[in-house]
């Protein structure tokens, strides 16, 4: 954007406050400064150069999930978390972000072989610390543990790719992730179970991270090397479909890859067609008139369902896989009091720990509100969130992507 689009569109903001009551930065902190409508003077004051693009700014740019509850609610319009994110990536360029954040999203989630170098550190901590010792105990249990890494990775699992006859004309792509294919393999493999009986499945094992990480740091060059990536791997293939099980890649893939290589014409007509085939698992099942397998009911069971950020507000995505989920018998469906945000927010969690956990308590109150027995969602983010702070008192109450629940 030049000067003058900045300008226009930061005009639109009329200082209302209607961002204020609904922004979770905000309500747990009351810092004026934290809200969309400070967060905005901030930037008109560096366009005007009347404050100064530094590290300064860029922390409190960075203290916002983007989760879009502001633009949702403006009544004149103003998309706050773009504008946000936009002068992010301004701030980034000049000064940078922590270097830890950026190591972590550009030199370590996009390459499987350094993941697994850190995973083999992590077995080696496992066997040379006994069980029952408080180290143990600290690195890899408890209400925060460190992630530990799945061995083998799901992208290196040999899995069978389904029929040859398909449902479909040409073959299914399968976009897995960072955190599928890292951490939670089992939410990946029961995709494919899903996606098995409509076709042919195929996982280009050139696939990385969708780019979100470095996206919503700023670093806008590394999202676009990692979104050149990930169109070349699954460009070697006719596909109908890219299947995306995580609401939060889908989103990134769907509505940040056009603009991000808007200047590389020359892989223009690769970009159309990919980000075009790109569907969130639940809406291509609905599409494909899936419904659960037959089987034994459950034991009546009460399921809430947590809705992400990106799910509702960016891919439209409510009754999808409420519909899916209705189709398993014995489950009873319950809503929670009130969607709230998880406080997960790309890498926010990791670099305002305290605050991402003051967040969270209110979906989780709302969680232990409802007595349901297990909680699902559809982002791999806000899995991870939640399934390691869902505990009240001796209660623990699971989490688990709802894809695993159909298979």
């Amino acid at each position: 954007m030049d000067l003058i689009e900045w300008n226009e569109k930061l005009s639109r903001c009329v200082k209302c406050g209607s961002c204020s009551s609904v922004c979770p930065v905000y309500l747990e902190t009351g810092q004026e400064t934290l809200t969309a409508r400070g967060k905005l003077a901030l930037i008109s004051g560096c366009l005007s150069e009347f404050l100064p693009l530094d590290n300064q700014l860029y922390d409190l740019l960075s203290n916002c999930l983007l989760c879009g509850a502001c633009a949702e609610h403006c009544p004149s319009g103003v998309k706050a978390d773009d504008l946000i994110q936009q002068a992010r990536s301004l701030t980034f360029a000049k000064v940078g972000s922590a270097r830890w954040k950026r190591i972590l999203a550009k030199e370590i989630l996009p390459f499987p072989g350094r993941m697994k170098k850190i995973r083999g550190g992590q077995q080696l901590l496992f066997k040379k610390i006994p069980g029952d010792r408080g180290l143990r105990l600290r690195f890899f249990s408890g209400s925060k543990p460190w992630p530990v890494l799945r061995n083998p990775f799901f992208l290196d699992r040999d899995a069978a790719f389904g029929p040859n006859k398909s449902k479909v004309a040409n073959p299914i792509g399968f976009f897995a992730g960072c955190t599928i294919n890292y951490l939670h393999p089992e939410v990946g493999e029961a995709a494919l179970k899903l996606l098995y009986p409509l076709g042919k499945v195929l996982l280009p094992k050139e696939q990385t991270c969708c780019g979100l990480p470095a996206f919503s740091l700023g670093d806008l060059n590394t999202a676009r090397n990692l979104a050149r990536r990930n169109i070349l791997a699954f460009s070697e293939s006719r596909l109908d479909s890219i299947v995306v099980a995580c609401t939060s890649c889908a989103a990134h893939l769907k509505t940040a890859y056009r603009d991000l290589l808007a200047e590389d014409t020359a892989l223009l007509p690769k970009v159309k067609e990919f980000v075009s085939k790109i569907e969130e698992l639940s809406q291509f099942l609905i599409r494909q008139k899936v419904v659960a397998p037959p089987r034994e009911p459950l034991t009546l069971q009460r399921v809430a369902f947590h809705d992400p950020c990106h799910a509702k507000r960016e891919l439209n995505i409510f009754e999808e896989p409420r519909k899916l989920l209705r189709s398993i018998k014995g489950l009873s469906l319950v809503e929670l009091k009130e969607q709230r945000c998880c406080g997960h927010g790309g890498l926010f969690n990791l670099s305002h720990p305290d605050l991402s956990l003051k967040i969270l308590t209110h979906p989780l109150n709302h969680l232990d509100q409802s007595g349901a027995d297990m909680l699902v969602t559809s982002c791999m983010a806000c899995l991870m969130q939640l399934k390691n702070n869902a505990s009240f008192g001796e209660r623990s109450v699971p989490v688990k992507h709802w894809a695993e629940l159909l298979v």
